[in-house]
């Protein structure tokens, strides 16, 4: 499929980041000591992260942090820091082809990593959603698609296809076990 749309078709790729917080760290860490540049290297499994791309965490509308998680009785938000991995990692990084004009090569980039993919660790979905709203919506390498002519951006559709190899990191309300 891949070669067959590599003209038309603009490809993405992205692995998840089923690693919670980094090495060395516990399951979570208070939000003023998180090391987003520890999660973001090979200590967090390359983390794609919001906070590291803009700097500090972001707020949601209802005042509570993206990544932060508030236990009963806490007096402070919480981090984790896992969904997909980052453009930076050394295997699955994050692709996309938003330049038209590089296109092709990102299509072919992304053969080659699909061809490197393993399960491992667990399937952050609703984390790794998160992270694709931010990076489609507000990152900067994504900025040359939102500055299209209105005209143009409606006649584009996003297609997302999301593969789970492995079982639920079970980060997410409701658990069972």
């Amino acid at each position: 499929m891949l070669d067959l749309y590599r003209d038309r078709v603009r490809f993405g790729f992205a692995t998840y980041d089923g690693w919670d917080t980094y090495m060395g760290a516990t399951p979570t860490v208070e939000l003023s000591q998180f090391q987003f540049g520890m999660s973001g290297g090979l200590q967090g499994s390359w983390s794609y992260s919001p906070m590291a791309v803009s700097g500090w965490p972001i707020a949601r509308a209802d005042g509570r942090f993206i990544g932060s998680l508030w236990y009963p009785g806490c007096t402070s938000p919480y981090c984790i820091d896992s969904g997909v991995r980052g453009p930076e990692a050394e295997q699955g990084p994050l692709l996309i082809a938003s330049d038209p004009a590089r296109a092709q090569e990102t299509n072919d980039r992304v053969q080659v990593e699909l061809r490197g993919v393993r399960p491992y660790g667990g399937t952050p979905i609703a984390s790794s959603l998160d992270d694709l709203y931010y990076f489609f919506k507000s990152d900067p390498d994504t900025a040359i698609d939102r500055r299209l002519p209105e005209s143009r951006l409606s006649r584009r559709r996003l297609r997302l296809r999301a593969f789970a190899p492995g079982r639920s990191a079970g980060l997410r309300r409701g658990s069972r076990r």
